[in-house]
């Protein structure tokens, strides 16, 4: 019959093995089980609602999550993460009855494998996923209506992508960072390609746009600016290395041209010394 699990309840307590959050607890404060080391198994039951920051930070051994809780609206923030420090890897399974993924929800989880957002999940918040570098493979099912910006940004490990959405509304840049290879599948029941949908997203092979999609939005399959642009600072700094070495060399000829004739026309006289040396001033030579 617990309802609430105060600020640092269990801070450092050295548990281990299996946490069960049972199904009457509503709010897990911050701090929680911070600091349990020892901890490798958790369950979320489904009527929490609030989860405060860093409530499993430092749960270094946590290798599996089982998150049920149907309607959580917060769960820490990505500067005060309630996984922060929770290094993996872990898995993570999501309840088929969870609707709302809160924002930074697994901010920098480590999780590996494979991650299924179930068709019960209609919304994604911002950062959910953020920075899980082992995560593998992702699954999005039907009836997800909005992601997150940033939601799996920097999940560099990330190779494959399934796409059910039928009628996603919305999608924030939701792949920043993630540089693959990567591979992308889009559902045959899809409608609707938000837009900036998979910007960023490292893409190779082959894309299927299946016959049941009606629209793609603005950007939707944008390369990341961020490489290319880093790609066109080297081609530019390159190129300028490149054109001032050959002007350099076009000095100095010009120079060595302006010596010969200063020398042949004026030879032997201090006239010639100080002409010489203000033609000669761009090709680096001094008499």
């Amino acid at each position: 019959n617990v309802k609430t699990i105060p600020s640092y309840a269990f801070y450092g307590l050295g548990l281990t093995d299996t946490l069960v959050i049972p199904d009457s607890v509503l709010t897990i404060g911050s701090y929680a089980f911070s600091n349990c080391s020892g901890l490798t198994s958790l369950t979320i039951g489904n009527a929490v609602s609030t989860i405060g920051s860093n409530a499993f930070s430092n749960c270094t051994g946590l290798s599996s999550v089982v998150f049920n809780a149907d309607s959580c609206v917060y769960m820490g923030s990505y500067s005060y993460s309630i996984f922060s420090g929770c290094t993996g890897p872990a898995t993570l399974t999501i309840g088929d009855n969870v609707k709302t993924i809160p924002s930074s929800a697994f901010y920098g989880l480590g999780l590996t494998d494979t991650l299924v957002i179930p068709n019960s999940v209609l919304a994604i918040g911002s950062s959910a996923f953020s920075n899980c570098s082992g995560l593998t493979s992702l699954t999005i099912g039907n009836a997800v209506s909005t992601i997150g910006s940033n939601a799996f940004s920097n999940c560099t490990g990330l190779t494959s992508v399934v796409f059910n959405a039928d009628s996603c509304v919305s999608m924030g840049d939701v792949f920043s960072g993630c540089t693959g290879p990567a591979t992308l599948t889009i559902g045959d029941n899809v409608k609707t390609i938000p837009s900036y949908a998979f910007y960023g997203l490292g893409l190779t092979d082959t894309l299927v746009i299946p016959d049941s999609v009606l629209t793609i939005g603005s950007y939707a399959f944008r390369a990341d600016l961020a490489h290319h642009r880093q790609r066109g600072v080297n081609h530019r700094v390159r190129s300028l290395q490149r054109l001032q070495r050959a002007d350099l060399a076009h000095h100095r000829q010009r120079g060595v041209n302006h010596r010969e004739q200063c020398l042949q026309q004026l030879h032997g006289t201090d006239f010639c010394r100080v002409q010489c040396r203000q033609l000669c001033l761009h090709g680096r030579i001094v008499f």
